[in-house]
């Protein structure tokens, strides 16, 4: 795996996230078709993103919070 610096992998180890190239398409791909840097963040499996049976976990959920409120704190 690469290594990954400033916010980057300031926002990785906020929560241990796993990176990984995307499954489907988001705004991300338009981001960086006009020389912009961005990440997809979300709780939950992919698998169920936007699906007719979408679902998460409550705990994968405060999972992400907690991690976003460190990242946006800047105590990673």
């Amino acid at each position: 795996m690469p290594k990954r610096e400033g916010l980057l992998a300031a926002l990785e180890r906020s929560g241990g996230f796993e990176v990984g190239p995307k499954q489907a398409w988001t705004n991300v791909a338009d981001f960086a078709a006009r020389g912009l840097d961005a990440v997809n963040l979300g709780p939950g499996a992919t698998r169920y993103a936007h699906a007719t049976d979408e679902r998460v976990e409550i705990a994968a959920l405060e999972r992400t919070f907690s991690a976003l409120q460190r990242f946006l704190a800047g105590s990673v």
